[in-house]
């Protein structure tokens, strides 16, 4: 998403969207031209503050996984890519939004973020955002030292479990 900043010559405005009803999922998600965090909004909400939607990169921060084709909530709630772009386009999204991340875990390499870039071109409604995944495990700022403000990901370890860290998030995406 570097390259966003460069084309834009300013910082996207950033919002966190979590489509379900679930407080355990943090809204934590960073990158690196964002150490400051970005704004946790409700979809209800989220119109009406949305003032520049070209210039605005929206978060769906859900939990999924490799060979999963689904994001779903702490609770087991589950979202198709069908489903997602539904909830996003019924619930106001502008269709000049500049991009889509996909913060899940698996989200760029198990053909999620990919399902989404063609629904939301399937509706033929003008979106065309860019969408990115991510390609492993994703984990929040505190999971490598304190001061450390960056997103990570990390690798696959044993029985599902988390593995070591890979780097940054920025440069474990894939943009579709």
């Amino acid at each position: 998403m570097g390259r966003l900043t460069q084309q834009l010559g300013t910082k996207p405005r950033q919002f966190v969207i979590v489509p379900f009803d679930d407080d355990t999922l943090k809204a934590e998600a960073r990158d690196f031209w964002e150490p400051a965090g970005i704004y946790r909004t409700k979809l209800s909400e989220f119109e009406d503050d949305m003032t520049q939607p070209q210039r605005t990169v929206l978060y769906v921060l859900a939990h999924s996984g490799r060979g999963v084709s689904f994001i779903a909530s702490t609770g087991g709630e589950k979202l198709s890519a069908e489903q997602l772009v539904k909830y996003l386009a019924d619930g106001g999204l502008p269709s000049q939004i500049l991009a889509v991340k996909i913060w899940a875990c698996f989200s760029g390499v198990n053909g999620f973020a990919q399902e989404v870039k063609a629904k939301f071109l399937a509706l033929e409604k003008g979106y065309n955002p860019i969408v990115v995944g991510y390609n492993e495990i994703t984990g929040g700022p505190k999971d490598i030292a304190a001061n450390d403000l960056h997103k990570h990901v990390f690798q696959l370890g044993p029985n599902n479990t988390r593995g070591p860290v890979i780097g940054r998030a920025s440069a474990n995406r894939n943009i579709f």
